[in-house]
Order: structure tokens, then sequence, then C-alpha cells
């Protein structure tokens, strides 16, 4: 058939061109059933596997969007769906280049407050300047930030909103994303250049550096 085509079995080509934001695509990832888009249009939205959109969050009004994050709860794979006409996802964490967290409520989707449109708590405004990258603790309420530009790394405590530990990588690592364990023991950073380094999760450490290729590591 591929023959038959002129193709090649081999080749890849878009069967669908969609226009999900009006802007950039900053942060794109799956979450059990739905495709979650971040953009520089500061809006955060999920769309089914048909990218038909099933919810939005287009009232954040904190800048572009870099980063989306969700509260496993010690789940190795958070999921979200629509259930009977509502939507079922984790709570979230939202990072901007303009240097904002916000925690943001899914529920909001389904009973938004009138006064509270955006469903969404200002949770900082970073010392740092861009977010890269976050990843939310499981079990404790802690956060830890990449600002990629900077190659700084920090640890920050959602409750008393303090830095908890910060971390000045080397620039050889290129970091340009993070991710905690499932129990926050450890983390892991990826590389523009190919690293892929293990810290621990309190002191921000390093445990071990690897390289096993000169590309970078995107996920």
């Amino acid at each position: 058939m591929s023959a038959a085509m002129g193709t090649r079995a081999t080749d890849r080509r878009a069967i669908k061109i969609m226009r999900l934001h009006g802007a950039a695509i900053n942060h794109l990832s799956c979450l059990g059933d739905l495709v979650v888009t971040g953009g520089a249009d500061g809006l955060v939205r999920f769309y089914d596997s048909m990218l038909r959109m099933s919810a939005w969050f287009e009232d954040l009004g904190a800048g572009p969007v870099s980063c989306v994050s969700f509260a496993t709860k010690g789940q190795a794979r958070p999921w979200a769906k629509m259930q009977m006409q509502r939507f079922v996802a984790p709570s979230f964490i939202v990072s901007t280049t303009s240097g904002k967290l916000l925690a943001v409520s899914s529920e909001s989707f389904n009973d938004p407050d009138p006064d509270f449109l955006s469903g969404a708590e200002l949770l900082l405004e970073s010392p740092t300047a861009c977010i890269s990258d976050i990843s939310a603790h499981p079990l404790r309420p802690d956060l830890v930030m990449l600002d990629a530009r900077q190659s700084r790394l920090l640890r920050w405590d959602l409750v008393k909103h303090v830095c908890q530990a910060s971390r000045q990588l080397p620039p050889k690592y290129k970091a340009s994303k993070v991710m905690l364990s499932r129990d926050g023991s450890f983390l892991v950073l990826g590389g523009g250049a190919g690293h892929v380094v293990v810290l621990k999760g309190d002191s921000l450490e390093d445990v071990v550096v690897l390289k096993n290729t000169k590309h970078p590591i995107v996920r």
C-alpha cells in the first residue's frame, strides 16, 4: 500500500493538524486518557485522544505557561478523564515564564466560583527570573524548580514560602528537565548535552552523573 501511494513504510506524515493554542505550546504531556497543553498565551487545556477540548483553564492571568505538574499522591501514573460529563483529574501546579507558581484546583472547572473563576491560588513569585520546569513532591508540600537559563535548582516549601535548598548547577549539564521520584527521596535532571543527573531530594547533592548520548534529554 505504501508503494502504491509513492511512500516508504518508514515515512511519517501528519494525519491531523489542529491549532490548539493561539501561541507557542510550551508544555505537552499525557495524563491518563487526556492530552495536556500549556501555552505562551497563558492557557492550560485538556484534550481527548481526538484532540477535542475537554477542559480548559483560561483565567489564570499569570503570564505564559512554561510547565504543568500534577499532584500524584504516590501514584505511578496519575490520570485524568471525563466521567459523567465531569472533569476528573488531580489538582496541578502551573509555572510561568514570569516566575510565578499557581496551584489550580481541577474541580473548579466543574463548579466554578463566580468570584474565583480561575480556581488558581498564587503560591509564589519565584526568586528566580524564569521557571523552566517544576516537579511537585508526591508526599509533602514541596516543589523543585529549575531555572535553565541560570542553571539554578531550588527546593521550595509551599507552606512556609521559603527556599529550603538551592544549587548552582555546572553549565556543562545544560539542565532543562527535572523530575522527582515517587517517594521524593531523589530527583533526576535531564540535560541538553545528554547528561542524566541523579540528585538527593533534600540536599540536591549529586548521587551519580550519567552521559550515554550527545543528544538532549527531553523527558
